[in-house]
C-alpha cells in the first residue's frame, strides 16, 4: 500500500496519534486513590523528598540504591509546577496545604507523572514515524507508527509513572539524530544525538549500548574524506561525545555526588539481576518462547508472544532476520543497538518485558520493513489484499488485547474493597500479618510499613529466598499475638510459576508447609475476588485461632 499523497498520510498519522492517545489515557487513573504499582511508590517518594529539600538532600539521590535519577528529577519539577499552578488558581492555599495533601493523599501528584508519561508515549509514536520515514519510506513509517501506537507493552507502560516509556522516548530520539548523522554529518545532529543518548542512559542504565549507533553513524556518515584516522579525529565526533557525557552527568548527578556509592549500587544491581527473584528467569530466548515467569498485575503478561500474539511474533522474527541479511546502513544502525542490548537482557536472571521496552520499537520497525517489502514484491492485487488484511488483523488484535487489559486494570481493585472491610470489621490495635501485595492499611505504604495508630502490621516477606521460613513465621504469629492474616493472590501466584518449582523446590515445600498451617489454625472471615486474577489480586482475610 504505497502512500504518495501527503494529505492522506497526514490524516492517517493524525488518526494513529488519536488512537494512541485514547489507549494511553484509558484507565490511567487505575487504583485511585492508592498506588498499586510498586515502582511508582519509590519514584514519587524520592521526587517528593527532593522537592521538599530543594534538591540538596544528597541521600535522596540514593534513596533506592542506584536508580537513575533523571526521571525522578523531571517528576519533581513537574510536581513543583503542579503545586504552583494550584496555588495560583486557588486550589491550594499555600505550600503547606500541598505538603499535607502529598502526605495524606499523594495520588494527584502521582497522576501528574502518569499524564506526563502518557504524553511521552504519544510523542514516541510520532518520533517512530519520523525515524522510519527518514530511514525507509512513508509506508514503512505509517505502519511502524501504527504498530507502536497499539502495542500492548508500550501502551501498558504509558499508564505508569515510571522510567521505561521516557527511556524509550529518548532512545528513539537518539536513533533519529544518528540517522541524520549518516545522511548529513552536521555538528548539530551530533549534539542532539549525544544529548538524547545521554538522557536515555540517565533514565535507564541498561541503555549504554546506544553509544554503538552513535559511533556507527559517525563512521558511516557521508563525508568526502574517507580516511579512518581523519574520521576518528573528527571535531564533530569528539564534541558530540563530550556533550553526551556532560548531558548524562547533569541529568544523573549521582556519579558526581558520590562515585564510590554509585559504583557500589551498580554492582549490587548487577548481582541482583544475575540472581533474579523467586520464580523469575527463563531458558534461552525465553522472551520469544514465553518460557519465563508470566508476571501479574502491572507486569502481566510477560513475554513477546503473550503481548504481541503468535502471528506478530513470527513476523517480528522474520523481520529482524531480514534486516540482518539485507544489512543496509539504516538496518545496521538499528541492529547495532538491538542485538547487544538483547544479548545483555538475555543474560539477566530477572526477565521482565519492561526491561526490553526500548527494544520494542526496533522490533516493530523490523515488522514494518518486512511487511512493506512483501507488499512491493507481491505484484498481484490478490496477494496485496492478503498483506493488507494481515496488517489490519495485527493492528486489530493488538487493540483488542490492550483494551481488554486496560478495562480490567481500571475495575475496582479487591485491595481497595478489602481495606474498607478491614476498617469496619478489624478492631483498632489488632495485629495484622500481610503478604507482599496487601490492601494499604493505615501504616502500610506500598513495600514498607510506617508508624500506624490503628493496627500493628507485620510483613511476612514470603518472597524472600529463605527455605526455612515457615517455622519463623509461625513463631512470629504466636509471639506477637497476630489476630488477622491477609493473603493476596499476587504473592500466591508466584508460587504457582513453573520457574519457581524448577529453581526453588525447597522454598515451595517450605511455603506449602506454612500455608497448610495457616489453613488449619485460622478461619476465613472475608474474600474479595477480582474480575481477572492475573491483573488484580484475590484477597482473603483470615482470623487466626490460637
Amino acid at each position: 500500500m504505497p502512500l504518495n499523497n501527503d494529505k492522506k498520510i497526514f490524516y492517517i498519522l493524525i488518526a494513529i496519534l488519536l488512537v494512541s492517545a485514547g489507549l494511553r489515557f484509558y484507565s490511567i487513573h487505575f487504583g485511585e486513590p492508592f498506588r498499586y504499582h510498586p515502582d511508582e511508590v519509590k519514584l514519587l517518594s524520592t521526587a517528593g523528598r527532593l522537592l521538599q529539600s530543594k534538591f540538596v538532600d544528597s541521600d535522596a539521590y540514593f534513596a533506592y540504591g542506584v536508580y537513575p535519577v533523571f526521571f525522578t528529577l523531571l517528576l519533581a519539577v513537574l510536581i513543583g509546577v503542579f503545586i504552583i499552578m494550584n496555588i495560583l488558581t486557588g486550589r491550594f492555599a499555600s505550600f503547606d496545604d500541598a505538603r499535607i495533601l502529598y502526605e495524606n493523599n499523594p495520588f494527584p501528584f502521582l497522576a501528574v507523572g502518569r499524564y506526563f508519561v502518557a504524553f511521552l508515549g504519544i510523542c514516541t509514536v510520532y518520533v517512530m514515524y519520523r525515524l522510519l520515514k527518514r530511514m525507509y519510506n512513508k509506508t514503512v513509517a505509517i505502519l511502524g507508527a501504527a504498530l507502536l501506537a497499539v502495542n500492548f507493552v508500550h501502551v501498558r507502560n504509558s499508564h505508569f509513572s515510571t522510567v521505561d516509556v521516557p527511556a524509550t522516548f529518548f532512545t528513539l530520539l537518539g536513533l533519529y539524530f544518528c540517522a541524520l548523522i549518516i545522511e548529513k554529518p552536521r555538528l548539530r545532529y551530533y549534539l542532539f544525538a549525544a544529548v538524547f543518548i545521554g538522557w536515555a542512559f540517565a533514565t535507564k542504565f541498561s541503555l549504554f549500548f546506544l553509544a554503538l549507533p552513535f559511533i556507527y553513524a559517525h563512521f558511516c556518515a557521508s563525508y568526502t574524506e574517507k580516511s579512518f584516522v581523519t574520521r576518528l579525529l573528527s571535531k564533530n565526533f569528539w564534541i558530540g561525545s563530550v556533550t553526551g557525557v556532560v548531558a548524562f552527568v547533569l541529568a544523573c548527578p549521582i556519579i558526581f555526588l558520590n562515585f564510590e556509592k554509585t559504583w557500589g549500587g551498580i554492582m549490587r544491581t548487577k548481582n541482583f539481576e544475575s540472581a533474579g527473584k523467586i520464580g523469575s528467569g527463563g531458558a534461552l530466548l525465553s522472551y520469544w518462547t514465553g518460557q519465563q515467569s508470566e508476571g501479574f498485575g502491572v507486569f502481566y503478561p510477560n513475554s513477546i508472544p503473550h503481548t504481541f500474539g503468535v502471528l506478530l511474533t513470527l513476523i517480528a522474527v522474520l523481520g529482524i532476520f531480514y534486516l540482518w541479511i539485507r544489512h543496509r546502513k539504516q538496518d545496521i544502525l538499528l541492529l547495532a543497538f538491538f542485538i547487544p542490548s538483547y544479548i545483555m537482557f538475555e543474560g539477566m536472571a530477572y526477565r521482565a518485558m519492561r526491561h526490553i521496552l526500548p527494544l520494542i520499537p526496533v522490533i516493530l520497525a523490523a515488522v514494518a520493513v518486512f511487511l512493506g517489502r512483501l507488499f512491493i514484491i507481491f505484484g498481484s492485487k490478490k496477494r496485496k489484499y492478503i498483506i493488507v488484511v494481515t496488517m489490519l488483523a495485527l493492528l486489530g488484535s493488538s487493540v483488542a488485547r490492550t483494551t481488554f487489559y486496560l478495562y480490567y486494570l481500571g475495575q475496582p481493585d479487591p485491595r481497595s474493597q478489602a481495606l474498607e472491610w478491614c476498617l469496619e470489621h478489624i478492631p483498632e490495635s489488632s495485629s495484622v500479618a500481610v503478604e507482599s501485595f496487601p490492601p494499604f492499611l493505615p501504616g502500610y505504604n506500598g513495600n514498607e510499613v510506617k508508624g500506624s495508630t490503628r493496627y500493628n502490621i507485620f510483613e511476612m516477606n514470603l518472597l524472600q529466598k529463605d527455605s526455612r521460613l515457615s517455622s519463623k513465621l509461625v513463631k512470629t504469629i504466636a509471639q506477637d499475638s497476630i489476630n488477622y492474616y491477609i493473603m493476596d493472590g499476587f504473592t500466591r501466584h508466584v508460587f504457582d510459576w513453573e520457574q519457581t518449582y524448577r529453581r526453588y523446590p525447597e522454598i515451595i515445600k517450605d511455603r506449602q508447609k506454612f500455608f497448610q498451617w495457616l489453613n488449619s489454625h485460622s478461619r476465613i472471615v472475608a474474600e474479595f475476588k477480582p474480575a481477572n486474577d492475573k491483573i488484580q489480586p484475590f484477597i482473603r482475610i483470615y482470623r487466626i485461632m490460637f
